[in-house]
């Protein structure tokens, strides 16, 4: 795990937005990230404190808030500065004393939105700098001070502003210049430490408003600040990157209804449009008008800039989903940095998210056609992906890539041969063009509930078994299943899965014949099952679906292929997975027991 420290401020007003900024965060957090969300709290109401707690349901994360007495702060509020800087302002300077524990946070003003994950940035390299920032938009000043920085985004190492008595410094300044300051904390920040704020790229603080008014003309910016009094909440403001905005405010209590969506996106951008051609009527004659389109949408047609995203296609079933993860984890490989998405079909995001490598997984409900494409590329929080890789040829995904303006679209043209877990990985070969290594799966779900516990047996061991599938052409016979059966409860408890109408009348004939067996038909999910799975001595299986999902945990796993066709294709490679074992229709249930018992108890420990 990698704890990033984040910290913002604000009233019960700008809860909302607040809200927004968290959102963000946690939508394009790399899956190993570890939030703590610390606010300063100017007076929010609890209302709006239970909706920011409900946030956690987008990702796991500490929400702190930090109750804030304004009388700590009347030097403070003695500052004449613009109306919109409110006392919240304030807060961060003193930062080192508000958090005195931690060594290292991020602060964001309540008016950004963020397009990554924030580990980079908490982890620069920061030597003796207390802060790190990005450099402002204001000519002006920055003509004065080279390094003059927006305190809209800044890194407090809290470490080296408390051995250099930052905090005292700044209220020091302020008494002694308190009729001079008129940027509030920024130019406080910007007088007390000329010389020493560390400069950070600008795609860490895009200061965005009109069209030609931008910091930085990157078509994928990290952290978009909405600079000025238009903000993206106002109707018709025209803040450049706003659609941001209501992207994510989707995510969280405050979301539009169906019946606002309208005013806001249709009205709201007509508005925006007039109105900023009536603030700046000749704006076709500034340069910046055209080096702002240029690098918006002309460069990027020519010169694709990295954003870091990958999104790996797979909507067909749970085996074939899980398969896939040798590609996410080469992914990972070749760019550990990377954002990976996972799209699956709408029952299989579980199969996706627990994967290794997997930082977000996606569903499409493939019943609703083209409404779907619209709504999924409408809806998608993250930047156009550097690579979609689609493990089928298959027109709705291709569409969706396209649409999300994908720099590259992997798929093969031809039909390819040979292993479906090879033939997956094998498609960032095509991307790098230069061959790559498969390896193993690994699928980690989350820790085994008390309900499971209850459930299953207290010995030191039990064998999975999954004798049926949805196609009957898999499934054992029922006489084979029941010899099977019995015969390995002699030796270890039996724990039977299955799902829907058809297992659970097979688990019915079972156990009227007379077999002992713990029954899960229906009372696990994905992950559940795979903890099961986890924790099992072995799993004998007719599916492939929970093979695969056996041995993506590291459990010996027996495979019986009863199906003709290309069954080859789907075992397991025996370089990667030694422990797994592929019988084809004619086994003899006397074999099957002998190799499960060859296993030994201590072989699942060996694997491992």
């Amino acid at each position: 795990m990698s704890v990033i420290n984040v910290c913002l401020a604000c009233d019960n007003n700008y809860a909302k937005y607040a809200g927004v900024v968290i959102a963000s965060i946690l939508v394009n957090a790399n899956r190993d990230d570890e939030l703590v969300f610390y606010i300063l709290d100017g007076g929010i109401e609890e209302e709006s404190k239970e909706k920011i707690l409900a946030l956690r349901n987008i990702k796991d994360c500490r929400i702190n808030f930090v109750h804030i007495d304004d009388n700590l702060f009347q030097d403070y509020a003695r500052i004449k500065t613009h109306a919109y800087i409110t006392l919240a302002a304030c807060y961060r300077l003193k930062l080192p004393s508000l958090l005195p524990d931690e060594k290292r946070v991020i602060y964001f003003d309540c008016d950004f939105v963020i397009n990554s994950s924030l580990y980079k940035l908490f982890n620069i390299d920061m030597g003796s700098y207390p802060l790190a920032g990005v450099r402002d938009i204001n000519k002006r000043m920055l003509k004065r001070n080279p390094e003059y920085v927006n305190s809209g985004m800044l890194v407090f190492d809290l470490d080296n502003m408390r051995k250099q008595n930052v905090e005292q410094s700044f209220l020091d300044y302020t008494v002694k210049n308190i009729e001079l300051i008129k940027m509030g904390d920024q130019e406080i920040i910007n007088e007390v430490l000329k010389g020493k704020i560390k400069i950070v790229e600008d795609e860490w603080n895009v200061q965005s408003s009109n069209f030609t008014n931008r910091s930085s003309y990157t078509a994928i910016p990290r952290c978009i600040h909405f600079v000025s009094r238009q903000k993206p909440w106002h109707f018709g403001s025209f803040s450049w990157h706003k659609d941001y905005y209501f992207k994510y405010l989707q995510y969280t209590p405050w979301a539009l209804s169906e019946n606002e969506k309208p005013y806001w996106y249709t009205k709201n951008k007509i508005a925006s449009f007039l109105g900023y051609i009536k603030y700046r009527p000749l704006f076709w004659l500034r340069p910046r008008y055209y080096e702002a389109l240029f690098c918006s949408y002309i460069k990027p047609l020519f010169i694709k800039e990295k954003s870091g995203v990958f999104v790996v296609f797979n909507t067909a079933g749970l085996g074939d989903v899980l398969l896939c993860n040798g590609l996410c984890r080469n992914i990972k490989k070749y760019f550990p940095e990377s954002k990976l998405i996972f799209v699956t079909d709408k029952p299989f995001a579980d199969a996706a998210l627990y994967q290794e490598g997997v930082d977000h997984a996606l569903y499409i409900n493939k019943k609703n056609g083209l409404k779907e494409i619209r709504n999924f590329v409408k809806q998608f929080p993250y930047l156009p992906p550097d690579a979609c890789f689609l493990t089928y040829r298959n027109e709705r995904n291709y569409l969706i890539s396209k649409f999300l303006k994908a720099s590259n679209v992997i798929f093969y043209w031809k039909t390819r041969t040979g292993k479906i877990q090879s033939r997956h990985t094998n498609l960032l070969s095509l991307y790098l063009k230069s061959p790559v290594g498969d390896c193993p799966i690994k699928y980690n779900p989350p820790e085994l509930t008390q309900n499971l516990k209850l459930e299953l047996p207290d010995s030191n061991g039990y064998v999975v078994f999954c004798p049926e599938s949805k196609n009957p052409v898999k499934d054992l016979p029922l006489d084979y299943a029941i010899d099977l059966l019995n015969k390995i409860s002699k030796s270890y408890p039996v724990v039977c899965t299955g799902h829907g109408d058809k297992s659970r009348q097979y688990m019915k004939n079972l156990k009227n014949s007379g077999c002992n067996f713990i029954d899960l038909t229906d009372k696990t999910s994905i992950p559940e099952l795979a903890v099961v799975m986890k924790n099992a001595v072995c799993t004998v299986s007719v599916d492939t679906g929970p093979a695969h999902l056996s041995y993506a945990c590291n459990t010996p796993s027996i495979i019986l292929f009863r199906e003709t066709g290309p069954s080859k294709d789907w075992a397991p490679d025996k370089t990667l997975y030694p422990h797994t074992f592929v019988f084809e229709k004619d086994v003899t249930t006397e074999q099957v027991y002998n190799t499960l018992m060859s296993l030994g108890k201590d072989v699942k420990y060996a694997a491992q």
